[in-house]
């Protein structure tokens, strides 16, 4: 009986507030509700730990499938799939190099030809511009690193792949006067006065860090969690 698979269907998102992914799990839950599964979905926040959490949580419940939209490269992941025999795995908008599963992902080069194509000939516009970010923003999900990592690993020879991350942008931006801007989670154990870089792509972007959430912030809300615990159970 323990090796029955349920009629749910998990699905990892890295932030399900956005846009973009609200309408793609909404669209999954739909699909799903019309074959009787339910969607049970959990949002990684561009966090690695988190999303092996939700991998490892949904395949323990021997969900019927697991769809996974992964912010990037997920060794970890890809050890739990191999882990859980028979698991069927779908990897949505994005298909990480350590994951060789099945995939859907978006064909970017395809859908900017069919809307020219759309603009040229339906709209008969004569000519159409497109307005993209600067090539050194960094996307969401992207690892942040020390500037210290960077260069000992480029001393080394060593891959900047290879890098464990400190952080992941969350979402990214092009400010008026400052230019590319981008939010960050990093964790609490890195110092808030070394300088940071991020890995976009094949290029490594620096950062000038400024803190919006002290470190001490954390540590603050879990004593006062603490203290307000014993005093409950005092």
């Amino acid at each position: 009986m323990a090796s029955r698979r349920t009629n749910l269907i998990g699905m990892v998102v890295p932030d399900a507030r956005q846009p973009f992914f609200a309408e793609m799990a909404h669209a999954v839950e739909r699909a799903a509700s019309e074959r009787g599964k339910l969607v049970l979905i959990g949002n990684s926040d561009y966090v690695d730990d988190r999303e092996v959490h939700y991998v490892r949580a949904f395949l323990g419940m021997r969900v019927s499938g697991l769809i996974l939209v992964s912010q990037g490269p997920s060794q970890r992941a890809a050890e739990e799939f191999a882990a859980m025999e028979g698991a069927k795995v779908v990897l949505l908008h994005r298909r990480p190099e350590a994951i060789d599963d099945v995939a859907v992902v978006t064909d970017d080069v395809g859908g900017a030809e069919a809307v020219v194509r759309h603009l040229l000939e339906v709209h008969g516009h004569p000519y159409v511009a497109c307005f993209g970010g600067p090539v050194e923003s960094p996307a969401p999900g992207d690892p942040v690193v020390t500037a210290a990592a960077v260069a000992e690993a480029t001393a080394a020879g060593t891959p900047l792949a290879d890098l464990p991350p400190v952080g992941r942008v969350t979402s990214s931006a092009v400010h008026h006067e400052l230019g590319p801007v981008a939010l960050a989670v990093v964790k609490r154990t890195t110092d808030e006065t070394a300088p940071l870089a991020v890995l976009s792509a094949d290029i490594v972007v620096a950062a000038a860090p400024q803190t919006i959430v002290p470190a001490s912030a954390g540590a603050a809300a879990e004593a006062s969690s603490a203290a307000a615990t014993a005093a409950a159970l005092d």
